[in-house]
């Protein structure tokens, strides 16, 4: 019987440390280099004023890609990181309804779907730049994989 109990202790060791890894690598800021002269991030599902704090840090003006709950989040926070973005692209709604936050913003432009996201950015993007995309909780694999294969193209 003890054996059984170590088995399943091991097993849930094993699980416990598998999600931690997952954790760690998935839903942390996942740097992708330098890329067209930009350092390039992405990051599910971040936490608001963890990325606050990032985008207050960054040396450069920011262009930020991200959904519409992540960007109501972040101007309901109004922390520093807002003086640093220079573009927002909400890339989940091709209109937004509610305006009034948009002047916290220099530049902010409404597309529908992450593909056309991209196709905009290769227009924005500029050198000395600091490039953010976050991901949702859910359906980030396809929007990231999506993202290292186009960021290929920036070279």
């Amino acid at each position: 019987m003890q054996k059984v109990n170590q088995s399943t202790e091991e097993q849930l060791k094993t699980a416990r440390e598998v999600a931690l890894t997952e954790v760690r690598e998935n839903f942390a800021v996942c740097p992708h280099g330098k890329v067209a002269e930009m350092d390039v991030f992405s990051w599910v599902n971040p936490d608001v004023e963890s990325l606050d704090a990032m985008i207050a840090a960054m040396p450069y003006k920011v262009i930020w890609a991200a959904t519409l709950d992540q960007a109501n989040a972040f101007w309901k926070l109004n922390g520093k990181g807002i003086q640093s973005i220079q573009t927002l692209v909400i890339y989940d709604a091709g209109h937004v309804d509610t305006l009034e936050w948009f002047a916290a913003f220099e530049n902010v432009a409404c597309v529908d779907g992450a593909g056309h996201a991209l196709e905009l950015l290769d227009r924005l993007r500029q050198k000395k730049r600091v490039f953010i995309w976050t991901l949702p909780r859910d359906s980030w694999k396809s929007k990231k994989a999506l993202l290292e294969n186009h960021l290929q193209t920036w070279k």
